[in-house]
C-alpha cells in the first residue's frame, strides 16, 4: 500500500492579519454555495472588543497578541472553482474560502474604513510643522500602503479603471477582470471593495459606500452588510475620538516602551514623548496628532499583532472535512448547499435562473427554509439525502457530510447529459415536497395533506403516516416515495388521480407490514434491510406450485441496467406479503397471534402500541356473550382510524390494566415478567384526564370505574361510584369523582367493565390474542395482495 503524504495535502500556519491579506497576487473567493455575510452588532464589537483590549495588555506585556480564529482554504492552482471566469484574467494565487468568509470580510471592511479615515487625518497632520507629526504622518504613509495591499491586487494592463481587483470576490455575482466590458463586482463585498479603490485614486470629498441595486433575497443580504459597514464605521469613529470602550489613552501608548518596540520596532522618539506629555501645542493640532495616533496605533495592533490560523489544502473533500474535524461554533455548510453550485455549471450560468434544474432547486429550498437553525438544517438535509439516495439508486447513504457530498457530486457528474441530470433534480425535489407537505414534523407546526382528494378519503394514509413517523421508520420513505413521485409527475387528471389511490394504498401497504413485523419480535429483525433490498435489487418470488414472480427494484436508477424498475401496487404488495411470510414468519391470523401475544409492546414503541389498540379497537363493541372480549360493530360504531381521534393525543392515551410497578393489589406474576405488563392484553385506551384517575388502582377499583365511564346514564355512573365508596371507603377523592362524572361516554373500555373474573396472567394472554387477531384481520387486509 502506497504511503500518503499528509504534509502535502494540508498546509496550516498562523500569521498576522495583515500578512494574511497582503500578500501580492493573492485574491480570496467565496464559492457559491457559501451562506451570505451575516454578521451583525454583536460579532463587529466582539471584534473591537477583543483587538483593543490586547492593545490594552500590550502596555504591560511586550508578548501580547490577539487570536481570531481560523480559516480553511483550498489553493485552487488550476483556477477550477472560479465561476464566472475570463481567461487569463485571474489572479495569481486563489484561495476558495471554505470556512472564514464571515472573519475575512469584516477585516477587509475595517482597514478600509481605517484606510479612509487615516488617509483624511494625515492630510491634516501634514500641515503641522513639528518633529512629532512629521514623524507620525511618515507612519501613517507607510501604513496606507501596507492597508491598500489588504483590498486590492495591482495589474499592470487593460483599462485604466480596472487595474486593481477587489481583494475579495463572490461566485456568480462577480468576476476579475482588467477590462470593463468584462468585470463585474455585485456582491456586497466585490462592490464595496472596488467602490473605495475607485475612489482612493482621486479622493476627492468625502467617501460615501453606495451599495449595488439587488432585489428579492440579496436585497436583504445588501442590507445586512451595509449595516455591518455602518456599524464598523461607528467603532472606528470610536477609537479616533477616543470614546471606544477599553481603548488607552493616547499618553499610556507613547509613555509604553513596549508599545512602541512591537508595533513601531522602536522607541518613541523623544519629541514624541514630550510632545504627549506637554501639550503645549495648539490645541487643535494636538488633537489632530491624538486622533491619528490613536487610530494608526489600533490599527497596527489589528494587523500586526493580531493573528490568524490558515489552513489550506488543494482538494475540497479534504477541505471540508477538516472544516468539520476543527468547527465547533459555525454554520457547517449542508451537502445539498455544496451541490447546488454544480448544478448551477451544468445548465450554464446565464440559463440558470430559465432551467428546470433552477425550479428543483427552489423547490428544496422551500423544504429547507422550514429550518433556519444549523443545526436544523443539517438535520433536515440528512433527512432528505437518506431517503432520496435509497429512492434514487438504492444506495445506503450515512450521515456524514462528507459522504454525502461526495454521493451527490460523484452521481450527478456520472450522469452525463443534462436531461439525465434534470431526473436526478427533479427525483429530490419531489421527496423534498413529500417531506415538506406530507411528512412534516411537529416543529414545522404544518398540518400534512396527501395530494389532491378530498380530505375523508385522506384521513386514513396520514394516519399512517403520523404512526410511521412516531415510530422513526424512515426508511419506508423511499418506497413510499416513489409512488408519490408518479403521482406529482402525471398530468392527466384521470391517471393522476388512479396515482394518487395507489399512493394511498401504498402507504396502508407499508403501514400495514411494518406493523404486523415490528408487533411480533421483541427487536427490530433487520426490518430496514428487507425495504432496502426492494429499492436495490427487488426480488424473485417462488409459490408454492414453483411458479416464479420477478419484483424488479424500486429505485428509479437500479445498478443493474438489465433490471429496469417497474413500481406498482401489486409489486409491493407481493413483495411485502412475501417478507412477512418467509422472513417475518408470519403464515397465518393465527401464527401472528400466537407470536406477537407475548411482546411487550409497550416497552418497544409506545406509538406502536397505541396504533394496535386503535385497530384492535376499530369500529368495535363489547362481546356480551364473552365478557372481557370485542367483536364487530356496525359501521362507524366507534371510527379510530380517522385522523381526528389519532391527532389528539390527549383524547386516547395507553392505559395499563395492572399497573407497570409493583402494587399488593395485584398478583406478583405480572411484575416478575416484563413482557406480560407491557403486553397488549394488559392495555387500553383512556383519555389522560381520566388516566390520571385510574393510576396503580385494584382491579376492583378498576373495573368500576371502567363500568363508570362506559355509561350513558349518569344516574347510573352516579350510583355506581356510590356504591365502589360503600364497598371501599375513601377510595375516591372529590376531584377523582368529578373527573368521571364529567367524562365523556367511553365505550372502548365496556369490554373491561362486562369482565367480572380476576386479572389473571392466562387472562391477558388470552386478550392479548384476540386483540392480536382483530389487528391482523384488518392489516391483512390493506395488504394482501390481490390481483
Amino acid at each position: 500500500m502506497a504511503e500518503i503524504d499528509i504534509q502535502s495535502l494540508f498546509k496550516a500556519g498562523s500569521d498576522t492579519v495583515l500578512n494574511t491579506l497582503r500578500p501580492g497576487g493573492t485574491a480570496f473567493y467565496i464559492p457559491a454555495y457559501q451562506r451570505p455575510f451575516s454578521w451583525g452588532t454583536g460579532n463587529i464589537r466582539r471584534l473591537f472588543e477583543d483587538t483593543t483590549r490586547g492593545l490594552v495588555q500590550l502596555i504591560e506585556w511586550e508578548q501580547s497578541v490577539t487570536f481570531l480564529g481560523s480559516i480553511i482554504a483550498i489553493h485552487d492552482t488550476s483556477h477550477q472553482t472560479v465561476h464566472p471566469s475570463v481567461t487569463g484574467q485571474l489572479p495569481e494565487k486563489v484561495m476558495v474560502i471554505i470556512d472564514g468568509q464571515q472573519r475575512l470580510t469584516c477585516l477587509l471592511v475595517v482597514n478600509t474604513l481605517i484606510h479612509n479615515e487615516l488617509f483624511k487625518l494625515n492630510a491634516r497632520l501634514k500641515k503641522i510643522d513639528t518633529v512629532a507629526t512629521k514623524w507620525l504622518a511618515s507612519k501613517i504613509d507607510e501604513h496606507l500602503g501596507e492597508l491598500q495591499q489588504t483590498l486590492g491586487i495591482q495589474r499592470y494592463s487593460g483599462d485604466e479603471s480596472h487595474r486593481v481587483y477587489p481583494k475579495m470576490i463572490r461566485a456568480i455575482d462577480d468576476q476579475w477582470s482588467t477590462h470593463e466590458a468584462e468585470a463585474k463586482y455585485l456582491s456586497p463585498i466585490s462592490h464595496f471593495l472596488f467602490q473605495y479603490i475607485s475612489y482612493a485614486k482621486n479622493p476627492e470629498g468625502a467617501f460615501k459606500y453606495t451599495p449595488a441595486e439587488t432585489t428579492g433575497t440579496k436585497q436583504a443580504f445588501t442590507e445586512t452588510f451595509s449595516f455591518a459597514v455602518k456599524t464598523a464605521q461607528s467603532h472606528v469613529t470610536k477609537i479616533v475620538n477616543g470614546s471606544l470602550e477599553d481603548m488607552p489613552s493616547v499618553p499610556s501608548l507613547v509613555d509604553s516602551k513596549k508599545v512602541g518596540r512591537a508595533l513601531f520596532s522602536q522607541d518613541m522618539p523623544v519629541e514624541v514623548v514630550d510632545y504627549v506629555d506637554s501639550q503645549l501645542a495648539d490645541k487643535k493640532e494636538y488633537t489632530s496628532f491624538e486622533k491619528a495616533f490613536r487610530l494608526l496605533t489600533y490599527s497596527f495592533f489589528l494587523n500586526k499583532r493580531t493573528a490568524l490560523t490558515v489552513v489550506t489544502t488543494t482538494e475540497e473533500d479534504y477541505a471540508f472535512d477538516m472544516f468539520e474535524a476543527l468547527n465547533t461554533t459555525g454554520e457547517p455548510l449542508t451537502a445539498l448547499e455544496t451541490f447546488k453550485p454544480k448544478v448551477t455549471l451544468a445548465e450554464g450560468l446565464s440559463k440558470y435562473e430559465a432551467s428546470v434544474s433552477f425550479k428543483h432547486m427552489e423547490e428544496i429550498d422551500a423544504y429547507l427554509s422550514d429550518y433556519p437553525k444549523a443545526d436544523q438544517r443539517q438535520k433536515a438535509s440528512t433527512n432528505l439525502l437518506i431517503p432520496f439516495s435509497l429512492a434514487e439508486e438504492g444506495y445506503k447513504l450515512g450521515n456524514k457530510l462528507n459522504e454525502q457530498r461526495v454521493f451527490l457530486r460523484t452521481r450527478y457528474d456520472a450522469l452525463g447529459d443534462i436531461n439525465s441530470q434534470r431526473q436526478f433534480t427533479e427525483h429530490m425535489s419531489q421527496i423534498s415536497t413529500f417531506l415538506k407537505h406530507t411528512w412534516p414534523p411537529a416543529s414545522t407546526k404544518r398540518s400534512p395533506v396527501l395530494g389532491g382528494g378530498g380530505e375523508a378519503e385522506d384521513n386514513l394514509p396520514l394516519v399512517c403516516l403520523n404512526l410511521l413517523q412516531g415510530m422513526n421508520h424512515s426508511v419506508v420513505l423511499a418506497p413510499i416515495s416513489r409512488f408519490y413521485s408518479r403521482y406529482l409527475a402525471e398530468t392527466d387528471d384521470q391517471v393522476k388521480a388512479k396515482r394518487l389511490s395507489d399512493l394511498r394504498s401504498a402507504i396502508m401497504a407499508v403501514t400495514a407490514f411494518s406493523v404486523l413485523f415490528r408487533s411480533s419480535r421483541k427487536d427490530t429483525d433487520n426490518i430496514d434491510g428487507i425495504y432496502r433490498d426492494l429499492m436495490q435489487d427487488g426480488a424473485t418470488l417462488t409459490s408454492e406450485s414453483e411458479e416464479e414472480t420477478v419484483i424488479p427494484p424500486f429505485c428509479r436508477k437500479p445498478r443493474d441496467p438489465q433490471k429496469a424498475p417497474n413500481v406498482n401496487l401489486l409489486n409491493l404488495k407481493r413483495y411485502l406479503w412475501n417478507a412477512l411470510n418467509k422472513k417475518g414468519g408470519i403464515h397465518s391470523a393465527d401464527k401472528y397471534a400466537e407470536k406477537s401475544k407475548f411482546v411487550p409492546i409497550y416497552k418497544i414503541n409506545v406509538p406502536l402500541t397505541r396504533f394496535l389498540l386503535f385497530v384492535a379497537y376499530h369500529d368495535a363493541i363489547a362481546d356480551t356473550d364473552i365478557p372481557g372480549k370485542v367483536k364487530d360493530g356496525t359501521p362507524n360504531s366507534q371510527d379510530l382510524l380517522s385522523k381526528s381521534p389519532w391527532s389528539n393525543q390527549e383524547s386516547l392515551t395507553v392505559e395499563h390494566v395492572a399497573p407497570q410497578s409493583f402494587s399488593k393489589d395485584w398478583e406478583k406474576e405480572f411484575f416478575d415478567s416484563t413482557q406480560l405488563t407491557h403486553s397488549l392484553g394488559n392495555l387500553t385506551l383512556l383519555p389522560a384526564v381520566e388516566n390520571s384517575v385510574f393510576g396503580n388502582r385494584s382491579w376492583t377499583e378498576k373495573r368500576a370505574l371502567f363500568d363508570a365511564i362506559s355509561q350513558t346514564d349518569p344516574n347510573v355512573r352516579t350510583q355506581l361510584l356510590e356504591d365502589l365508596e360503600g364497598e371501599i371507603s375513601g377510595v375516591l377523592t372529590d376531584r377523582s369523582k368529578e373527573i368521571i362524572k364529567a367524562a365523556d361516554y367511553r365505550p372502548i373500555v365496556k369490554d373491561l367493565a362486562l369482565y367480572n373474573g380476576d386479572w389473571s396472567k392466562n387472562f391477558v394472554l388470552e386478550r392479548s390474542q384476540h386483540l392480536s387477531l382483530r389487528v391482523w384481520k384488518i392489516l391483512s387486509g390493506w395488504l394482501q395482495p390481490i390481483n
